[in-house]
């Protein structure tokens, strides 16, 4: 059975997580502040933690910070019903501990949804590595080096920062749509790269050129202030199109792998992916359906 610790100081708000939780036969406990939140982790051990921002005393971030020390292989959800810059600026610069972000107002299938993601994160990576390998389309196949850990392991995983603080970004509200869209564009003209890397003779220089490349995008992104105010770049996909895979990571619609996996699929044609009818619906989810030819 999972264990979820749940900080938030609204004791109602607290007391129906615990119970949505409970329902789904996690075990869930309470804590009201940061300072009790600490007391029952050093009772007990946790895989996740789901806390507000705005707490008394010590914020929902710092709280994450000090408790990652205790538990540093925890993973956490943050949850806020307001747009703090700070915060969200904060939370991105914690890398891969904050996985998720939910805004107030969210469902109840919205929390259990982020819930299950971020405390099955290391299964869905395996499923997912599988599924390219059987695809029968180049470009995954070759995307399927992204989710290994190989001799690029420094490379992948500076690739993840990026997008995980991209996604970070647009779920918090702190990234509007036109530098997101800046933004992702030049991550997936690196992606071609790291692609073409892999089928070439790779030398260290590239790798090292491609991280470097990766790293500045998530140095960007951790000062998404500072970012939007200056020009970023062009980029490269239609606004209508972007603006529904906006909308639809915002509304907590996608996962973390399904979003490091969008650039790609992207880029291929949806008919190419007729031999596999989930990664055609999951194409056809984060970008829409298809343009008729008239």
């Amino acid at each position: 059975m999972k264990s979820v610790l749940v900080i938030e100081d609204d004791l109602p708000m607290l007391q129906n997580l615990v119970e949505v939780l409970e329902d789904e036969d996690y075990d869930a406990v309470g804590a009201s502040s940061v300072a009790e939140a600490v007391h029952r982790i050093e009772e007990r051990s946790f895989d996740l933690i789901v806390t507000d921002v705005r707490l008394p005393k010590i914020d929902g971030i710092d709280g994450l910070v000090l408790l990652q020390k205790k538990l540093p292989k925890v993973k956490s959800i943050v949850i806020s019903g307001y747009s703090g810059e700070d915060a969200a600026e904060r939370a991105i610069k914690l890398d891969d501990f904050v996985e998720d972000w939910l805004a107030k107002p969210f469902t109840r299938i919205d929390f259990l949804d982020a819930v299950e993601r971020v405390l099955n994160s290391d299964n869905w990576l395996i499923y997912y590595a599988n599924l390219l390998k059987r695809t029968p389309v180049k470009l995954l196949n070759l995307a399927s080096k992204f989710l290994s850990r190989d001799k690029n392991v420094s490379l992948n995983a500076m690739r993840d920062k990026a997008y995980l603080a991209l996604y970070k970004g647009i779920k918090s509200g702190l990234l509007e749509v036109g530098s997101a869209n800046i933004v992702f564009s030049k991550m997936a003209r690196y992606d071609r790269d790291y692609r073409h890397h892999v089928t070439s003779n790779p030398n260290e220089d590239q790798r090292e050129q491609l991280t470097k490349l990766y790293q500045e995008e998530f140095d960007l992104l951790a000062g998404l202030i500072q970012s939007q105010r200056r020009a970023l770049g062009e980029s490269e996909i239609p606004r209508d199109r972007f603006r529904h895979f906006f909308d639809t990571v915002k509304d907590a619609k996608v996962s973390l792998h399904d979003f490091k996996l969008a650039a790609t699929l992207w880029e291929i044609p949806f008919a190419e992916l007729s031999q596999n009818l989930e990664l055609q619906k999951r194409r056809q989810a984060l970008w829409g359906a298809p343009i008729q030819a008239k």
